[in-house]
């Protein structure tokens, strides 16, 4: 019976092991991020969140000035780059320039603007970017993940973190 044990325990070890092992050279290839690099990603991102304020604005210029999508739908996806405002969705959404895939804004949660920017940097997947419908639509907010997993910061204001909004607190 303990011959058994041991040597299911060492086939687990072994597997740990080369998992590990795996993971690592996996990595390799991937030289780690400089302070520039990650500077110049966290911008990237920026330049992404005003991209779906561009089409967050250009939206509800084409609904009457006051409305703002509720959703990301076709309507909305419509005014990304790459469609045609209110009939063609864009095919792809913006790079997420870590994962190297295309995605669209997912929904945030905001509800209050003011307390998301000078609250606590709250967790948020590298290069994602959240758009938040706000008061019916009457409103709208944006934000993106940093490079270390956290929500951006605002350059403009040190200590704040950044939202793209039409609402100023």
């Amino acid at each position: 019976m303990l011959e058994k044990i041991s040597c299911v325990s060492l086939i687990l070890v072994t597997v740990m092991v080369l998992g590990s092992c795996t993971a690592i050279v996996k990595n390799l290839d991937k030289p780690p991020l400089d302070h520039a690099r990650i500077q110049q990603l966290d911008s990237d991102v920026r330049t992404a969140m005003q991209r779906v304020q561009w089409a967050v604005e250009h939206f509800a210029a084409d609904h009457g000035s006051d409305v703002y999508p509720s959703k990301i739908d076709d309507d909305f996806k419509s005014y990304m780059p790459g469609g045609q405002d209110g009939t063609r969705p864009a095919p792809v959404g913006p790079v997420n320039v870590f994962s190297g895939k295309n995605e669209f804004p997912k929904l945030g949660e905001i509800k209050d603007v003011h307390a998301f920017r000078h609250g606590a940097r709250i967790d948020c997947e590298p290069g994602q970017i959240f758009y938040c419908p706000l008061e019916g639509g009457k409103s709208y907010a944006i934000y993106g993940g940093a490079a270390d997993g956290k929500v951006l910061m605002d350059l403009n204001s040190p200590y704040e973190v950044l939202v793209l909004s039409n609402i100023d607190d």
